[in-house]
């Protein structure tokens, strides 16, 4: 009996160590993956395409977002890029009763889309005229609202269209909204393409 449990030891003993060399594997097989992982502030300014630029380069009106770790930084560049990516044409049904109440204006402000960025949005905004039974005119234009003090948009182009039988708008915009940062002392410039639009029902 007293040599089976001897035995019996011996096998939980080289188990236990067993098992303890296969943690210790798997603890520095995961480090040496994070830190593969881990990206410099070059390598993310080189994925991202963020360029430096000067004080002066910065519009007077801006206050760059001042970054202070890479994961901010990612997460801030990240969130950019799906909010762009994830637009879709809008389609907006004006109603009756709101084309009444646009035909005693004469022109009225209709939101067609809109995409939000940072701690704001980009608004995507058409001016309508009617004279009560048809759209007469109807211009484009956009607004930035919300917290957007190191952030704008760079309009490329945009404008809004009547439909041939006078009763919808679609409207367009396209461009970059730029982001100002501020990392390590250093501005860079990070903008990301978007371009939004939405069609307008107005007599149906």
């Amino acid at each position: 009996m007293t040599i089976k449990f001897t035995n019996f030891n011996k096998t939980i003993t080289t188990i236990f160590l067993v098992l303890t060399l296969c943690f210790m594997s798997l603890a520095s097989f995961a480090s040496l993956a994070c830190a593969s992982e881990a990206k410099s502030y070059d390598d993310i300014y080189a994925e991202y395409n963020l360029k430096t630029i000067s004080p002066s380069e910065v519009p007077e009106y801006i206050q760059p977002i001042e970054i202070t770790s890479d994961t901010q930084l990612v997460e801030l560049l990240e969130n950019a890029k799906v909010h762009a990516t994830e637009q879709k044409t809008t389609t907006t049904y004006i109603g009756e009763e709101n084309v009444k109440v646009m035909a005693t204006r004469g022109t009225s402000q209709v939101l067609a889309n809109s995409c939000d960025f940072s701690m704001g949005q980009l608004q995507l905004w058409a001016s309508i005229t009617t004279n009560g039974y048809e759209v007469t005119k109807a211009t484009e234009y956009t607004q930035t609202t919300g917290f957007h003090l190191g952030v704008e948009y760079h309009q490329s182009g945009g404008d809004a269209e009547i439909t041939s039988s006078k009763k919808d708008v679609y409207v367009w915009t396209n461009g970059t909204i730029d982001y100002y940062l501020l990392i390590n002392g250093i501005i860079k410039l990070y903008s990301q393409p978007i371009s939004m639009d939405g069609y307008i029902m107005v007599f149906h």
